[in-house]
């Protein structure tokens, strides 16, 4: 045990069940088994918005079954430790697809090709990527100016405006095919 109280993970990171509840845009007309035998409606604002009370939180079965407020699904999440903070790697229907998962990334956290959900683009790894090989000496300035036109190409392609985590092979596909239609009109306009 550590000073909080709570088991040391030592970085092996856990497996655990729950349930995951969801917003709904519109009630269902009729109150759950919870809500109905409810006495105290002040935590819950007396249903209005999405605000829960103790039972609810704590509530593990009978919200699967039905809920008139949220879409309820049960999970299996996996957790690791990243750099020092618990981040959740899997949130599964199954506990072997939670557990496939977090050894999946726990494999790539060992290899330094995970890449944390931070928001960045892939502009912005290119463009750091570029400056680190610059300042260890890797590229000359040249090469550097270079790599600078072809990033305010990449920059206008909206596709990549998205974070890195969003995007997809067929984003990758859609831009390099753009890319060779574009060679293919200016070798065109050349032999003209």
């Amino acid at each position: 045990m550590n000073k909080k109280g709570t088991r040391n993970t030592n970085g092996e990171g856990c497996i655990y069940n729950t349930i995951a509840k969801q917003k709904r845009k519109k009630f269902l007309p009729e109150e759950c088994s919870i809500c109905k035998e409810c006495k105290d409606r002040s935590a819950c604002n007396n249903r209005i918005g999405y605000n829960k009370c103790k039972k609810c939180e704590e509530c593990k079965t009978e919200c699967l079954n039905y809920c008139d407020r949220f879409y309820c699904y049960d999970r299996n999440q996996a957790q690791i430790t990243i750099n020092g903070k618990q981040t959740t790697v899997a949130n599964e229907k199954k506990r072997k697809d939670a557990v496939s998962k977090k050894m999946e990334t726990e494999a790539k956290v060992q290899t330094k090709s995970y890449i944390r959900k931070n928001g960045i683009t892939i502009i912005e790894v290119c463009k750091k990527l570029n400056k680190n090989k610059f300042e260890a000496g890797k590229i000359g300035k040249n090469t550097k100016s270079k790599d600078k036109y072809h990033y305010r190409y990449i920059e206008n392609w909206d596709d990549f405006q998205k974070p890195v985590q969003k995007i997809t092979y067929q984003h990758i596909n859609n831009f390099l095919n753009s890319i060779r239609h574009l060679s293919q009109r200016r070798n065109i306009k050349n032999s003209k």
